[in-house]
């Protein structure tokens, strides 16, 4: 049997494990809304940067090169996300899988309002995922273009180095040629 003391102390940090799963919990949303504002003032400032590159004559003369660069801050910001809600998956997999084996092991009561919280989680979780893979559609068409851009970019410099060399020779032979009938006309 357990002393009325001992029960105390194990009903008194009973307590104190569900006040700090929640505080837990409210200091994970914290930090989510915290990250999120980052998200969106960093985002605000590329997008000013943008506009006052815009403003500068010749800021966008190489439209394939910010395009890229846009690509890659779409790529960055997807695989932060994903890298997120893997996380937070991952967390609350192995939530669930101690309460599954407090409840198998220790033949514990399960707390319907733990169950629910997780249930919301996964909800959360399940519904940031399918938002990932939806936009993955988006960020791969619009790699695709960039990529396309850059052929033709690629394409058109190698044109230009192959193209190139013959059209000044050929220039330098009229120079000559006509070099040769000016020298002729002045006898």
């Amino acid at each position: 049997m357990v002393s009325m003391e001992m029960q105390n102390s194990i009903k008194l940090l009973s307590n104190k494990a569900k006040e700090m799963k929640t505080e837990c919990r409210n200091l994970r949303r914290i930090q989510q809304a915290q990250t999120e504002n980052i998200r969106e003032t960093i985002s605000d400032t590329f997008q000013k940067i943008q506009t006052a590159i815009a403003g500068i004559p010749g800021g966008t003369a190489l439209p394939v090169r910010a395009q890229r660069y846009r690509a890659n801050e779409h790529i960055h910001v997807f695989q932060q996300d994903g890298k997120k809600v893997t996380k937070e998956l991952s967390d609350l997999e192995a939530s669930v899988e101690e309460l599954r084996s407090d409840v198998i092991n220790r033949r514990c009561r399960v707390n319907m309002s733990d169950v629910e919280n997780m249930a919301l989680n996964l909800s959360h979780i399940s519904k940031a995922l399918a938002e990932l893979k939806g936009g993955f559609r988006d960020l791969q068409d619009e790699m695709k273009i960039v990529m396309q851009n850059e052929m033709d970019v690629v394409s058109q410099e190698e044109r230009f180095l192959y193209e190139e060399p013959d059209k000044l020779d050929e220039a330098l032979r009229k120079c000559k040629k006509l070099t040769g009938t000016l020298f002729t006309l002045k006898r």
